[in-house]
């Protein structure tokens, strides 16, 4: 009798992160939940590999990884992690991030249409946005990252970077 009871809790507490739904604030971006996602910088040299998984159907959890290539070695030279929650009452995704290097900030993101705008305010005039990140789903294994700072009153781009499917989710380095 209590196997039947506490089975359905087991199997419910072991179903895949990707298996929970977040709010639907979340929109596209909830759909990165479950997999690692694979973006080569321009140089040749650089990536960037980002995991996601969802907690307790309200949290998208995010861990990055920024790789180099050095002297035939990839090497981790930054490692991040986030948390993600939709605040309704906003219309924003809040977000605080942290890293290797000790920084740690509490951000948010807005969708504008289809695309989701990372912004990041000055650190010396934090009523400023410094630069942003402008992301865009491409399709259901790939999405586009846009880093923009704003010049003369326009948003310039400084690079793009597009993602790839890069298997199911894990938080190590590649």
């Amino acid at each position: 009798m209590l196997c039947r009871v506490l089975l359905p809790l087991i199997l419910g507490a072991a179903a895949p992160a990707s298996a929970q739904r977040l709010p639907d604030g979340f929109g596209w971006f909830a759909t990165l939940s479950g997999y690692c996602w694979l973006g080569k910088f321009p140089d040749g040299k650089t990536s960037h590999r980002q995991c996601y998984t969802t907690q307790f159907d309200h949290f998208l959890r995010g861990t990055a990884n920024l790789i180099v290539q050095q002297d035939g070695q990839q090497t981790v030279s930054f490692s991040g992690d986030s948390v993600f929650a939709w605040n309704d009452e906003r219309d924003v995704i809040d977000y605080y991030a942290w890293g290797s290097d000790g920084s740690h900030r509490q951000l948010e993101a807005r969708y504008e249409g289809a695309e989701l705008h990372f912004p990041v305010p000055s650190r010396s005039d934090p009523s400023t946005i410094a630069v942003r990140s402008v992301w865009r789903r491409l399709d259901s294994n790939s999405f586009e990252v846009r880093r923009e700072r704003r010049v003369g009153g326009e948003w310039k781009t400084e690079l793009v970077v597009t993602y790839h499917r890069d298997g199911a989710y894990d938080s190590s380095p590649r």
